[in-house]
């Protein structure tokens, strides 16, 4: 009686198919900073469905400022990536004016795959 149900949760299984996605997130330099003047961070975003099915995603990406606090950097964006497909972001620039807090800043890109309720992320700091 066991084996039929294990078989067919195995049939189940191997009949599934999902997306499979993949980000990226690089600067144009090796050791990027922002000076005390301010500065351009400038940054390639990409996000890949790596899998064999379709994907419905959201993409957001925010700044973390030295003072811990939070600027959401543009809308987020919807996308719908089919196998195989890549979509490069093309906000690649994040200015950061001399009047902004010196420190470090922190540059965050998500994923949210609404497909299945996945989230990815990279980030970078400078």
């Amino acid at each position: 009686m066991k084996f039929p149900i294990l078989f067919s949760g195995f049939a189940i299984a191997a009949f599934s198919v999902n997306a499979q996605l993949n980000i990226q997130l690089t600067t144009q330099s090796e050791s990027p900073s922002i000076r005390k003047e301010g500065g351009v961070l400038e940054v390639q975003k990409t996000v890949t469905n790596n899998g064999a099915a379709d994907a419905s995603v959201k993409v957001y990406s925010h700044v973390v400022f030295p003072d811990g606090k939070t600027y959401v950097d543009a809308i987020p964006t919807e996308l719908y990536l089919a196998p195989g497909e890549s979509y490069a972001d093309a906000n690649m620039l994040l200015n950061v004016p001399a009047s902004f807090p010196r420190g470090s800043y922190s540059y965050h890109y998500s994923v949210y795959n609404q497909d299945n309720s996945q989230i990815l992320s990279d980030s970078v700091t400078v």
